[in-house]
């Protein structure tokens, strides 16, 4: 029985310490500019998997993937706008992000029936919805953030 206690306490030990250094290196390729890793350690915070949850840093790492042209980074943060995750609900934010991963002609493995192209024009109801200049304003931001290469894009 203490056989099984101390192995069972070395493997949590042992898989702590490579999540920790996974984890690590992840940091460590992200701080260097590699996207895949950027957008790993957004997703790493979103599900909370070998990190605690936490959306707020989660959005951090997406916003900085999807400014570097990540689609799916993209997708994921008009989520986030879209769910109001971390952020208030914000559909112009969401259909300028949605629209970005959209022109990449993204499409989310886990959703077959859903694309960008169909969130965005969930986003486009919505805005018309609000207030008639909603959506020209979102159009107009999503056009700017396109041609700015993802480096201006806000309302």
């Amino acid at each position: 029985m203490k056989n099984l206690i101390f192995l069972s306490f070395t493997l949590i030990i042992s898989s702590n310490l490579f999540a920790q250094s996974e984890i690590e290196d992840l940091v460590n390729k992200a701080e260097n500019g590699d996207i895949l890793a950027i957008r790993n350690l957004g997703e790493v915070y979103y599900e909370g998997s070998i990190l605690p949850q936490h959306y707020g840093r989660a959005f951090e790492w997406y916003s900085k993937a999807a400014a570097l042209g990540d689609a799916h980074s993209q997708f994921k943060l008009a989520d986030m706008y879209f769910k109001g995750e971390s952020v208030g609900k914000n559909f112009g934010l969401a259909y300028v992000w949605y629209s970005m991963a959209d022109l990449q002609n993204f499409q989310p493995a886990w959703m077959d029936l859903i694309s960008a192209e169909l969130m965005r024009n969930i986003c486009a109801v919505e805005l018309k919805n609000n207030d008639d200049n909603s959506l020209d304003v979102a159009q107009d931001a999503a056009s700017k953030c396109y041609e700015s290469r993802y480096q201006n894009c806000s309302l």
